[in-house]
């Protein structure tokens, strides 16, 4: 699990989702920032609601 804030900023990451994505999702990085450059790993896709 990731917790983001309003500006898309990481604010938690859980175990599993530490383990998952490894270095790519760093706390207080934006997730519009994140690097998948390694075809092997799953790509994050952040899901925008509509007003924010």
């Amino acid at each position: 699990m990731i917790f983001c804030d309003r500006t898309h900023t990481v604010q938690f990451i859980n175990k599993a989702a530490k383990e998952r994505y490894g270095d790519v999702v760093q706390v207080g990085r934006s997730v519009f920032n994140w690097d998948f450059s390694d075809p092997g790993k799953p790509v994050a896709v952040p899901k925008l609601e509509a007003g924010y």
